[in-house]
């Protein structure tokens, strides 16, 4: 559990969860091997402490992935670090495009997306690819003028996005399937494209 406090700086109020509540809570981000990440870069954030769980009950399997050796609970964030220990949470590690080793958040690149005033909805998703590991697919739901594929990467491009994190496909639809009240998660959303995407088109290239 983490929070701000009252006399912590407007600045960081808005733009970290804040950081531990008990001063007993232990804290690392590691990278894909659970080794600790220089300060300041983002990592998985894993976490020990008095009211953190310690285990599933009679489940071994969801305990080796959820723990580590040393008791530290694999939390599923990805989070930066600040000095003082406050978290930034960048993302949940399922959300994450791994596309030749460098990290992409699904949904920093959903944001750029729908900054574009002919999208109306956007979800990015990881795509198995043979030579990068995954590539990324952006599933767009357009709305006033119709805009080409290729104006949309330069457009994302002129915002100065890194060259990799702009979507190796865009893939225009009609709409998102959502539940009968017009909702889904959107991890549940980017799942469903994937796989999707993945039985017409028969995945890896």
């Amino acid at each position: 559990v983490n929070y701000t406090r009252l006399d912590d700086p407007q600045e960081l109020i808005v733009a970290c969860q804040g950081r531990p509540i008990s001063e007993d809570d232990e804290v690392r981000v590691v990278d894909d091997h659970d080794q600790p990440v220089a300060e300041g870069e983002v990592g998985h954030l894993l976490t020990r402490g008095p009211y953190t769980i310690r285990s599933y009950h009679n489940d071994a399997a969801a305990n080796a992935r959820s723990f580590t050796d040393d008791g530290f609970y694999r939390t599923g964030d990805r989070v930066q670090q600040l000095p003082g220990g406050y978290l930034v949470v960048q993302g949940r590690a399922g959300d994450h495009i791994n596309r030749a080793g460098e990290k992409i958040s699904a949904e920093e690149i959903e944001d750029h997306l729908l900054a574009h005033p002919g999208v109306f909805d956007a979800a990015v998703v990881s795509i198995p690819d043979d030579y990068l590991g995954e590539r990324s697919c952006a599933f767009v739901i357009q709305q006033g003028e119709a805009i080409k594929a290729p104006a949309l990467k330069a457009w994302m491009r002129g915002r100065g996005l890194a060259a990799f994190k702009v979507p190796d496909q865009i893939v225009f639809v009609d709409s998102f399937d959502t539940t009968a009240v017009g909702k889904i998660s959107r991890r549940e959303l980017r799942a469903q494209l994937r796989a999707r995407h993945l039985q017409q088109t028969g995945g890896t290239r």
